[in-house]
């Protein structure tokens, strides 16, 4: 009976080193071995630049300034328009546009639903709202 118990536990425990050594093995499977690491660029931040681009260290991050620059840039190329002013209130952009004097109200209206359409395109994550001035 004690010779018998010996036997089992010394097989139980062979087997059971058989198989945790089994899942260390190389293997020479078809997907063995072809994970690469891979390192975020040399940044000067320790690769916090290309990490998370919107930290503010990052020239992609995206700021209040830099989305009225471009909604400014933008609106430049519409014709009639002398100034205009963007401000951001949370996810609002409001675009108030002072038009050329020569223009008619048809043309303020044309000229206001033109800039929407421009800045609602260029600016989805803002509820955009422009007012042409009278």
């Amino acid at each position: 009976m004690l010779h018998g118990r010996r036997y089992l536990l010394f097989s139980t425990l062979m087997i059971s080193i058989a198989i945790t050594g089994s899942g260390c093995g190389g293997g020479s499977g078809k997907y063995d071995n072809k994970m690469k690491v891979q390192n975020y660029g040399h940044d000067g931040y320790m690769g916090l630049t290309n990490t998370n681009p919107n930290l503010p260290n990052s020239p992609n991050s995206l700021t209040i300034k830099s989305d009225t620059d471009f909604v400014g840039e933008k609106l430049r190329g519409l014709k009639g328009i002398q100034r205009s002013r963007v401000t951001i209130d949370g996810s609002s952009m409001h675009v108030r546009i002072d038009p050329d004097p020569s223009l008619n109200a048809a043309q303020r209206a044309r000229l206001q639903s033109e800039a929407t359409a421009i800045v609602q395109k260029n600016m989805p994550r803002y509820d955009v709202h422009v007012t042409v001035v009278h």
